[in-house]
């Protein structure tokens, strides 16, 4: 049974994760593209993924729960589960509300670029955000991959 928890522990995390971490990337996309249909499915996909993403969480801790050689207490399960706890708090603390927003200004953009020139502040608004996604795209993918990492190798102990 453990091992079954662990592959649909390992598949869960390929199809909730992979996706999470891939948003930041596609919100900055669609910010530069001034695609407000892209920045709103990115928001959407972030928000059920990073929700999602919770299920992952509970099947690592049947594994680790029903596993004979690892503990809660195992230095790899702590640390990825602490970097876990990192990622889900720059997607749903960041990504989500910056793509939401990036939506919302990207909308307005578009009906205002129809009657007038959008505003500077509005470019710098977009401008921050574009940025500020793929920090947190690029951070979300190190912490990612560190979990994996820690995951297969299992360092630090038994």
């Amino acid at each position: 049974m453990q091992r079954f928890v662990v592959m649909l522990h390992v598949l869960a995390a390929v199809l909730l994760i992979g996706p999470l971490v891939l948003t930041g990337f596609w919100g900055r996309g669609a910010i530069r593209r001034g695609d407000a249909d892209g920045a709103r499915q990115a928001f959407r996909v972030a928000r059920w993924t990073t929700a999602g993403s919770l299920l992952v969480a509970v099947l690592g801790a049947l594994a680790v729960a029903w596993s004979e050689r690892y503990g809660f207490g195992t230095p790899w399960v702590v640390i990825s589960s602490t970097l876990y706890v990192v990622l889900l708090g720059v997607s749903a603390g960041y990504t989500v509300p910056a793509l939401r927003r990036a939506g919302l200004l990207l909308q307005r953009r578009s009906a205002v670029a129809a009657l007038d020139e959008p505003d500077d502040t509005e470019r710098d608004r977009l401008s921050g955000l574009e940025s500020r996604l793929a920090g947190a795209g690029g951070l979300s993918l190190a912490v990612a991959a560190a979990i994996v990492v820690l995951m297969v190798f299992r360092p630090f102990g038994a």
